[in-house]
């Protein structure tokens, strides 16, 4: 079985004690643990690391836009954070800034083990408390947007954007430019009213847009 090379961050020695234990005990993960933001720097400049998981604040502040760069300047990189909480605005800055794999500290073993494998497919996964933390606040914007028209080219863009491709993947799939996907994005996000993917998501999950049996959200 092929390992899963993976980083986490924390700067807490339990919790990284706890989680090394239990990835080992599945069998097919290697463990580098690391516990400031300079060796985060530098270890995720390793080519062989598949995935980073770490405390949504372990950066500091302006932790969405710090990973970000992390993920512009190490395009192999793939991100799960965990959080012991967030706002409704900080889930929006994270998908903002490209994150979509977010679980809470509170999460079970199968929760946190399919979070992982999602994050290295590059699908979408919130855990349960967090998307309804989403639903909730969307829930009238969601309602006043019901109606909009969107092309069936958007459609089909919303539900692969929702499923986590990229507007490269978008563009090659459709065979298009990739301007010209931008553009279709620009005008989904205008016609719905929204200004981040997490919006975009609750409202393809609302409209019965994307199966719910291809991710987990």
């Amino acid at each position: 079985m092929e390992f899963i090379n993976v980083l986490f961050a924390d700067n807490q020695f339990l919790i990284r004690e706890g989680v090394v234990a239990f990835l080992k005990r599945t069998g097919n993960y290697t463990i580098k643990t690391i516990g400031t933001k300079d060796e985060l720097l530098k270890s995720t400049q390793d080519t062989s690391i598949d995935l980073v998981i770490l405390n949504d604040t372990f950066i500091g502040k302006n932790s969405a836009t710090k990973i970000a760069e992390l993920k512009r300047r190490n395009s192999h990189l793939h991100f799960l954070l965990l959080t012991n909480g967030m706002s409704y605005s900080e889930i929006a800055d994270f998908s903002i800034s490209g994150i979509y794999n977010i679980i809470t500290k509170t999460s079970d073993k199968d929760v946190f083990l399919k979070a992982i494998d999602f994050a290295l497919k590059d699908k979408i996964f919130y855990s349960d408390d967090l998307l309804e933390l989403l639903l909730d606040h969307s829930k009238s914007k969601i309602s006043n947007v019901q109606n909009t028209k969107l092309t069936l080219t958007q459609i089909e863009i919303v539900k692969c954007i929702v499923l986590g491709w990229s507007t490269k993947d978008i563009a090659a799939k459709k065979q298009i430019s990739y301007h010209t996907v931008v553009s279709h994005k620009k005008n989904i996000f205008r016609k719905l009213g929204i200004n981040a993917c997490s919006e975009l998501i609750v409202y393809a999950i609302k409209n019965g847009l994307v199966d719910t049996i291809e991710y987990h959200i």
